[in-house]
């Protein structure tokens, strides 16, 4: 789903992903090397999820661009 969303297919992930925790992957994502997805993990608390993770990801991409 996520590999959809990223290609601009009209998916609604934003129910799925976890808005509580938007600011400070944001703010993982400015300090992340942008190698290992488990390095960003690590910097965030232990209830943000791979897919949450992810979808910022996305979601910041999609902002600069």
């Amino acid at each position: 789903m996520l590999d959809c969303y990223e290609k601009n297919m009209e998916i609604d992930l934003e129910r799925y992903a976890n808005s509580n925790f938007r600011d400070a992957i944001y703010k993982a994502i400015e300090n992340w090397n942008g190698e290992k997805l488990r390095d960003l993990k690590d910097m965030l608390p232990d209830g943000v999820s791979y897919f949450d993770i992810k979808y910022y990801i996305i979601e910041k991409e999609k902002e600069c661009c």
